[in-house]
């Protein structure tokens, strides 16, 4: 088990329309303390992500699902986790 000390802040963006699995997934790292961070704002993909962004100033930002594309200033700006569970099925051009 990780020490609570020294917590990441974590902001979360994720698609509206999604199932949450990954956010699932990360809150239940970090209730069982596999994950040492604390969830600061999960973000939709209907939200404006930076002014919220920039009063939060999170130590990552994890990409559960989101389906936008993430502008330069937020990649130059942020440290950024993504999570794909599967395959884009547009880049395997037919072959697995």
């Amino acid at each position: 088990m990780m020490s609570p000390k020294n917590k990441k802040k974590l902001v979360l963006l994720v698609h509206e329309g999604g199932t949450q699995t990954n956010l699932k997934a990360i809150r239940d790292g970090i209730d069982t303390g596999k994950i040492n961070a604390e969830i600061s704002a999960v973000i939709s993909d209907a939200e404006k992500s930076m002014p919220i962004l920039e009063k939060l100033s999170p130590d990552y930002i994890c990409l559960a699902g989101w389906k936008k594309i993430i502008s330069d200033e937020m990649i130059k700006k942020y440290q950024i986790l993504n999570l794909h569970p599967g395959l884009i099925p547009d880049t395997i051009n037919g072959e697995i």
